[in-house]
């Protein structure tokens, strides 16, 4: 078997890099994973990653339409 091409994987973020591409801090990201409102991969007890496609699509999904009158 040969290796597979690094693009197949999702691109996987540090919290640092979350926190900057959604332009808040990395306290509010860790707030967001205790609520569970967006996914986290445990690799070990101190190093978590995040998918930016799963994030992004949970985010997504806690957006308020605006009620046009």
């Amino acid at each position: 078997m040969g290796a597979e091409p690094i693009e197949k994987y999702p691109a996987l973020l540090t919290k640092a890099q979350l926190a900057q591409e959604l332009q808040c801090s990395q306290r509010y990201i860790e707030k967001l994973q205790r609520a569970r409102r967006i996914p986290v991969l445990r690799l070990t007890r101190g190093c978590v990653r995040y998918r930016r496609d799963a994030v992004f699509a949970a985010l997504a999904r806690l957006e308020v339409e605006a009620i046009v009158v």
